[in-house]
């Protein structure tokens, strides 16, 4: 690219007229790199750390808890319908289910499809399939019936995660990458006035 004007690639600083200074002294100034002080970006590389090792340990957990429950039987509670409700994030139909379990009794209103819905009316009589160890409804009976969740399975949701595993093993090294391969926490410069 070329310019009418040369440009001047001089890289020398240029005293100020008031500086004290003589012709050959050398100021050495210390200052941070771009970014924040070491004590703080060590908190936020702990907290880094941490939050990424709870991302694996959280991701590994629920896979392994959600492949030995697409092995294992579901813990079925009864329940009674009480009623229909729509959610405005999924548009589903949300089944009430009134659910009588160890002496208390506690309401749950899982998404079904729409042709589930047509098929449950209230009052009748279901059975809520649990994974044994996610502790999750993944499936309702009523009739003779099986009704799935929509989103739902035995397994969990392996895919959620392997992204949590994936995720986590990004972020819990990522503060040991930055120390190991960064700029370094502070650098000295020299500038020598003419």
């Amino acid at each position: 690219m070329r310019t009418e004007h040369p440009v001047n690639n001089d890289k020398k600083a240029i005293p100020l007229e008031d500086n004290v200074q003589g012709p050959d002294s050398v100021i050495a100034k210390w200052h941070w790199r771009p970014g924040m002080k070491p004590r703080f970006a060590l908190t936020i590389g702990v907290l880094f750390s941490v939050v990424g090792l709870l991302f694996v340990v959280i991701g590994l957990v629920s896979l392994i808890a959600g492949i030995q429950d697409s092995h294992s039987s579901p813990i079925q509670v009864p329940g009674v319908v009480t009623g229909y409700t729509t959610n405005l994030f999924d548009s589903l139909p949300h089944v009430i289910i009134r659910i009588e379990k160890e002496n208390s009794t506690t309401t749950i209103a899982p998404a079904v499809n729409h042709l589930t819905a047509q098929f449950l009316h209230i009052g009748d009589t279901v059975i809520v399939d649990y994974s044994q160890r996610l502790h999750f409804p993944f499936a309702l009976e009523s009739r003779g019936q099986r009704y799935l969740l929509p989103g739902t399975s035995s397994a969990g949701n392996p895919f959620g995660s392997i992204a949590l595993l994936v995720l986590g093993l990004v972020i819990f090294p990522y503060p040991a990458f930055l120390a190991l391969f960064g700029d370094g926490v502070t650098c000295k410069h020299r500038v020598e006035i003419e």
